[in-house]
């Protein structure tokens, strides 16, 4: 079904609207649309759909102008703002959206705005008005019934509160587990669900999971380290049989929090932690260590991995994130690659715990040859897209952004240390520009609405 499609700005109408409300928008919209003045066609905006009547205005400017009792109907800001609109001639019906949200956890405060998230949260928005979309944030301690959405949009001053359509689309950028498994966080994931409504990077991905998901392709099992649940006393120790050193992660942790590393002396175990490299512990035996670590996990579910001797720099230990988006084809393309320095001495090397951030392609020119330069550049980009293609395929949820952490050995054969569906958004230098992984979450955006109009 073909829909016409056009930017204009929206203009709150201070005139009485009868019982059958009027909407005036610029000639050359009826000229394309081709219907006549005065014809009386359907508005929609998320659930909501109104009858109206179509008449031209006078001025120059692409202006859609709507009663304010309209406006309050729709749940749009009563304000001046520049949207998409779409007319279907067959139904004649016009619709405004995208609309487009992000649901949070995130805090609102006078001092800081949505803090770390504030400069992420106002380049989407940005980017979305330089496209005619509508887009707002929805904190996830709002959401009381799912069809009355309270959002945020940004002011001069901050951020206002009001009500807001039912989103068209939303993004997922919930940083807590437990929240995840909220009650209302999971009534309107189902509400979302049910009404068709795209909802994209909707969980948090378990390491354990992910590992037994990534092994059943044959061609990524040569990437990925051994790995076992810490749950078996008897794996456990036969595990560190083989290895000398293992790392021990929580199957949902993050940032390189809640690390250990063991490694294997004369003596016994060196227990390391990520949050505290200078606290260390002695134990003798495998089996005492194993109840050391059932003890100080609390029940939470931890995997043990092979220790992989990573690309070491001056003492500072490199993985790589490779940042991935779906673009407008909906396929994953390579958003950027960095290089991460963990401090010297340091087991892990997350930003997040103190690490450095460099471009990738121009942090290897400084270790390795360019011919060797561009084979690793090569091989981490087709294998983070190997990745990103299998979990895609391999899951139920929608994916429109996965970053991948990939680490090189001392061989400079890469190895796959962890695939994160929430990236960060927190290190951004530029303010003032919009990032490419903002342009491509908007653009997937937009496509997952155009994909489902009717």
């Amino acid at each position: 079904m073909k829909i016409l499609y056009d930017k204009v700005s929206i203009i709150a109408d201070k005139r009485t609207a009868g019982r059958t409300p009027t909407i005036y928008v610029p000639p050359f919209l009826l000229k394309k649309w081709q219907i006549k003045d005065s014809t009386r066609i359907s508005l929609e905006v998320g659930f909501k759909q109104i009858d109206v009547f179509v008449c031209t205005h006078q001025d120059s400017l692409s202006q859609l102008k709507i009663p304010e009792n309209v406006l309050q109907f729709l749940t749009l800001p009563n304000c001046s703002y520049s949207v998409q609109i779409g007319f279907c001639p067959i139904n004649t019906q016009l619709s405004i959206g995208p609309i487009l949200a992000l649901l949070t956890d995130q805090r609102l405060s006078e001092e800081n705005g949505f803090g770390e998230l504030e400069i992420f949260f106002r380049e989407l928005y940005r980017f979305c008005c330089m496209n005619g979309f509508l887009f707002f944030i929805i904190p996830l301690q709002t959401l009381v019934e799912p069809k009355e959405v309270t959002g945020y949009l940004p002011n001069d001053e901050g951020w206002e509160r009001m009500s807001m359509p039912v989103p068209d689309v939303v993004y997922n950028r919930i940083h807590s587990r437990k929240l995840e498994n909220s009650e209302s966080f999971n009534r309107f994931k189902t509400f979302l669900t049910d009404a068709s409504i795209p909802f994209f990077n909707g969980g948090f991905l378990s390491k354990w999971d992910t590992h037994t998901l990534l092994l059943t392709e044959e061609s990524l099992a040569p990437y990925l380290p051994e790995t076992i649940l810490l749950q078996s006393e008897v794996d456990f120790v036969t595990f560190l049989k083989i290895y000398n050193e293992v790392f021990v992660k929580p199957v949902f942790g993050s940032q390189g929090r809640n690390i250990c590393k063991l490694s294997r002396v004369s003596e016994g175990w060196v227990i390391e932690h990520s949050s505290n490299s200078k606290e260390t512990h002695l134990i003798e035996t495998e089996e005492r260590l194993y109840r050391f670590l059932m003890r100080n996990t609390k029940k939470s579910a931890y995997i043990v991995q092979r220790g992989i001797p990573l690309l070491d720099i001056d003492g500072h230990k490199t993985d790589f994130r490779v940042l991935l988006n779906k673009n407008k084809k909906q396929e994953w393309s390579i958003t950027s690659i960095v290089a991460r320095l963990g401090n010297a001495g340091h087991i892990v090397s997350n930003l997040a715990q103190g690490g450095e951030m460099k471009n990738a392609s121009a942090f290897l020119s400084t270790v390795f040859e360019r011919t060797e330069v561009i084979r690793i550049y090569k091989s981490l980009s087709n294998l983070a897209l190997t990745i990103a293609k299998t979990v895609d395929n391999k899951r139920d949820d929608l994916f429109g952004e996965l970053g991948i952490d990939l680490a090189l050995d001392s061989d400079n054969h890469p190895w796959i240390i962890e695939v994160n569906s929430k990236p960060s958004k927190k290190y951004h230098v530029d303010s003032e520009k919009i990032r490419p992984s903002v342009k491509n979450i908007v653009e997937y955006m937009n496509k997952l609405y155009v994909s489902k109009a009717p």
